[in-house]
């Protein structure tokens, strides 16, 4: 059960591994306007929703609460989906190095807070 649940936790936090690899990297001025957080991440929503999807049948019902509210907070980090056009809006930067910088701090944050429940048992 616990090898079970590790493996799955791996596979889950992989998931995730290129997109926390482009908000780790420096910001790069020529390269700000054609890549941003919030196209990397709108790019990837569909990847993270079948991983959670999958991941979430291992947990429990409390766990897999806790695991909705991450992914919630995740893609509406000023806390507002019913308000917000579409997922990740409060992660734009329209080019801005100081926002792209915030945005990029703000998804690892909330990236880390999903993977909490995928650490090794």
């Amino acid at each position: 059960m616990i090898e079970t649940l590790n493996t799955s936790a791996a596979t889950f936090r992989n998931a995730f591994a290129d997109e926390i690899a482009f908000l780790g990297e420096t910001i790069n001025e020529e390269t700000i306007f054609k890549t941003n957080t919030f196209d990397v991440l709108t790019a990837s929503r569909e990847k993270h929703e079948r991983a959670i999807s999958v991941f979430k049948s291992t947990l429990g019902n409390g766990e897999s609460s806790c695991l909705e509210k991450a992914w919630c907070k995740y893609q509406y980090p000023n806390g507002e989906p019913e308000s917000a056009p579409c997922p990740f809006v409060d992660y734009i930067s329209d080019g801005n190095k100081e926002l792209e910088i915030k945005a990029r701090k703000a998804a690892l944050q909330n990236i880390a807070n999903i993977l909490k429940l995928a650490a090794t048992k």
